[in-house]
């Protein structure tokens, strides 16, 4: 059903990687959400007053805070869509994530605002007037969220939108709401208990709780957080078929909304090769990033000496020392520079995200362990954090 709803009013529906396209997505559910919402919302309301219920009335609020929340997310993705101009060069797709944000902080606000109504109707009971009617209605309203929900959490999925997610997870816990509602109605009719507040105060700590997950995805959005192992793994095989490279490292990649992501990698080549020639390797491997994986890359350039059989010696040594020290992950950038007396060993070096030394501590260690093989020489060691894990270099 879902489908052919989209298909209906989204054009080119299928073409969910054209921005447009998932623009129309977006909008068409902030739609959706905002009318079946208001709809809800009037419906509990009258339902609400006409039989003196603080549990309905808290879920009629709740169902008028989401059309304010599919209304925030139609103006995100609006902003969103907005070309990249001056002051914003890479464009404002990150407002889809803002919008989500909004979203998630009203629903904890809201839930608070249920918890001083519940407390008063704890305190202060009034007489709930329910009636099978009244129960036939919820369950039709549960029906119809349980509808938003399927919907939100399909097109969600389908365009990887947080946004529309988020009012996925908000139906979702509008379901719970509402059987909780219709559970406290059942109770006070058939034992004459007076759990209206109890039910209300319930659901005002679901609502906040489920604010509080939306909010922390979003703001890691918002943050750059670490992009998933689909990618990552697209990445590194990536990397792996590019020819006459040695190696790489330190790579990172920055996300600036849907689908627009921009990197950056340390390429490792050899020292003998022509510049025109390592350019030429390079400038391959950033046309195929974009061409296969839609990601705008850029190639910083690593010489590496491999006919130097002093270097190779030093590279060895190193290389089994590091291999032998708890918490460090590889090295590279290596280089000897030859000094009359002496040489100096530099490299980078990364350490295992689980190691909790210092930068001293461990440039202090492993620099008194190749000094000791090498008593005369000079080390020059730079800690590299590893912000994507892509485990060693080949």
């Amino acid at each position: 059903m879902h489908k052919k709803l989209i298909r209906k009013f989204v054009k080119n529906a299928k073409n969910i990687e054209d921005n447009t396209v998932r623009s129309q997505y977006g909008y068409f559910s902030a739609i959706v959400n905002i009318i079946s919402n208001v709809f809800l919302f009037i419906v509990k309301l009258i339902l609400g007053i006409s039989i003196s219920s603080i549990s309905i009335l808290a879920d009629a609020i709740n169902n008028l805070n989401d059309s304010i929340s599919s209304i925030i997310t139609f103006v995100g993705f609006k902003l969103a869509s907005l070309p990249p101009d001056k002051e914003h060069p890479f464009g404002h797709a990150r407002y889809e994530g803002i919008s989500g944000l909004l979203v998630s902080i009203i629903v904890v606000f809201v839930g608070f605002e249920f918890i001083q109504a519940s407390f008063k109707e704890i305190f202060s009971p009034s007489l709930v007037k329910a009636n099978k009617y009244v129960l036939v209605i919820l369950i039709i309203t549960l029906l119809i969220k349980l509808w938003q929900y399927s919907f939100n959490n399909f097109v969600g999925k389908k365009i990887k939108s947080n946004a529309i997610l988020a009012l996925a997870i908000d139906s979702r816990n509008d379901m719970l709401t509402t059987l909780l509602v219709l559970f406290g109605l059942l109770v006070e009719v058939v034992f004459n208990l007076k759990v209206d507040g109890y039910i209300g105060f319930l659901l005002a700590i679901i609502i906040i709780f489920s604010g509080i997950s939306g909010i922390r995805e979003t703001i890691g959005e918002l943050l750059g957080k670490r992009p998933d192992d689909e990618m990552l793994l697209e990445i590194k095989n990536q990397l792996k078929v590019a020819k006459d490279i040695i190696g790489y490292h330190d790579l990172v990649v920055h996300q600036y909304g849907h689908n627009q992501y921009f990197a950056t990698v340390h390429i490792e080549v050899d020292a003998n090769l022509s510049l025109i020639d390592a350019h030429e390797i390079i400038d391959k491997i950033e046309s195929d990033f974009k061409k296969n994986l839609d990601i705008n890359l850029v190639v910083h350039l690593d010489p590496v000496i491999l006919d130097d059989p002093i270097v190779t010696h030093y590279w060895q040594s190193v290389k089994e020392i590091i291999k032998n020290c708890d918490g460090l992950k590889s090295f590279h950038d290596f280089r000897v520079v030859k000094k009359l007396s002496y040489n100096i060993i530099i490299f980078d070096l990364v350490i295992k995200e689980s190691e909790t030394r210092s930068d001293e501590e461990i440039i202090s260690r492993v620099s008194k362990l190749i000094l000791k093989k090498f008593k005369n020489d000079k080390v020059k060691i730079t800690i590299d954090r590893n912000y994507i894990s892509l485990g060693k270099i080949k």
